[in-house]
């Protein structure tokens, strides 16, 4: 879900964020694991498909901090439960749910002005909590511009055409914490944290008032809000350093965690590759080559290069809030040909029409994941990353018809000016994110066990 194009900025502001104002309940060294929840947390009747995991739990340290991210029902990306504002009560702030995106940097969250109905051109999507009510937190306060103090606006409009536009304030984050299991004793608070107050917002997935998604928590720091990034504030604590290990889709909930600092845990084959310097756009890795069952693609380097003045940013996004990949249509057109060629050769596939026009082929008996199905490799600078079948192909089983029918989608799409790396082929991958040695570290996990 990255942004793709941002304005707003009546006059650049400059805040210290060297002085970080974190309070917490219990001393805290310099590192901290974020307990996340599982995949289909919210949701009483799971999808047919799942992956085939393990249903294990990882034990986290005594002084671990722990907030949840849980899933979004119509999107593969994950929530974040986060507390904001300041109210009177206990607990003193309110929580809410927000997309986790590292392919934007600006947090933001639906405020009470974009339900009045007196401003023009004001607009909130449905959404199950209240608003939130920047009036009344003590704790909330305008950004001005330094020259006529008037309140400074901001504008995103993201990949799927989203957007958010309202004014930047200033707020207390707090994000509960507990154990795996779910239980929540201590807290830990972020103060001065810049976010969106969103005003006018849009997001194709929401369709009713049950819809839980209240903004978005921007993990990222290299477009143009990356100075007001939660992680400037975190540094102190994580050193520049955070990573995630998504779990794929289960029907039992399994924990996942976002650690910061010391308290990440390297995986046993760990690979390295660098950002890219012209980093404008998203963790961005140079990406040279894809290959199809262990086979590199005859795909000419140059495809994924920047071309700045064509507006493709070149390499490869590594994108939390982007569903499944992307690949830029001259390198997809020849995955797409491989994988034809590949289910032609196999009699028990039919294809099939799936949603969007995406690839897909069918079989009337039911065998999950097998050898028969390929595996697809990106090829970063320095480093691959083999994405096996469950990461490749979306499994859905109609037990209706008789015999039952077993469908698998190609969750890669075609994009006409960048290539991404969606959470759908993350599975089961950690990633381990550098920003002061600028370099993403990645490798095989069981995210179940070793998140």
């Amino acid at each position: 879900m990255a942004s793709i194009y941002s304005n707003g900025m009546m006059c650049v502001i400059f805040l210290s964020l060297l002085s970080c104002q974190i309070l917490a309940s219990q001393s805290i060294s310099n590192g901290l694991s974020l307990e996340l929840i599982h995949p289909y947390t919210l949701i009483k009747s799971p999808p047919s498909s799942i992956h085939n995991l393990s249903n294990g739990s990882d034990a986290l340290q005594p002084d671990a901090i722990t907030p949840p991210i849980e899933p979004l029902k119509n999107n593969a990306a994950m929530l974040v439960k986060v507390g904001i504002g300041t109210f009177p009560g206990n607990p003193s702030y309110i929580s809410y749910l927000l997309l986790l995106d590292t392919g934007s940097s600006l947090t933001w969250v639906q405020c009470e002005g974009c339900a009045d109905k007196h401003e023009r051109g004001r607009h909130c999507y449905p959404q199950k909590d209240k608003l939130f009510s920047n009036s009344t937190s003590e704790s909330y306060s305008d950004l001005l511009d330094d020259k006529d103090r008037k309140q400074i606006p901001y504008k995103i409009t993201y990949a799927d055409l989203d957007s958010s536009e309202g004014v930047l304030g200033s707020e207390t984050l707090t994000f509960p914490s507990g154990s795996a299991s779910g239980s929540s004793s201590r807290v830990m608070s972020v103060k001065g944290v810049t976010f969106g107050c969103g005003l006018n917002n849009r997001d194709s997935h929401s369709r009713s008032d049950e819809y839980v998604v209240a903004g978005v928590f921007g993990f990222g720091i290299y477009d143009d809000y990356g100075e007001y990034s939660i992680l400037k504030k975190l540094e102190p604590i994580s050193g520049g350093r955070f990573s995630y290990c998504f779990v794929g889709y289960v029907e039992k909930p399994l924990p996942m965690y976002l650690r910061f600092g010391s308290e990440i845990k390297p995986p046993a084959n760990l690979r390295t590759t660098k950002f890219l310097k012209s980093n404008d756009y998203g963790y961005r890795v140079a990406l040279e080559g894809l290959g199809f069952e262990g086979k590199r693609l005859d795909i000419d380097p140059k495809v994924f290069a920047p071309a700045p003045s064509d507006k493709k940013p070149g390499g490869c996004l590594i994108d939390s809030g982007r569903s499944m990949s992307a690949i830029i249509k001259d390198a997809y057109e020849k995955l797409e040909e491989k994988v034809k060629s590949h289910f032609s050769s196999l009699k028990e596939f039919k294809p099939s029409v799936g949603k969007k026009g995406r690839l897909c082929y069918t079989r009337y008996h039911v065998k999950g994941y097998t050898k028969d199905l390929p595996t697809v490799t990106f090829y970063f600078k320095g480093a691959q990353l083999d994405v096996l079948p469950e990461g490749v192909f979306h499994r859905v089983v109609d037990y209706k018809k008789k015999p039952p029918e077993e469908t698998f989608c190609l969750m890669i799409r075609s994009h006409d000016r960048c290539t991404a790396l969606g959470k759908f082929q993350q599975v089961n991958v950690k990633f381990i994110f550098d920003t002061k040695n600028q370099e993403l570290q990645f490798g095989p996990e069981d995210c179940a066990r070793n998140g």
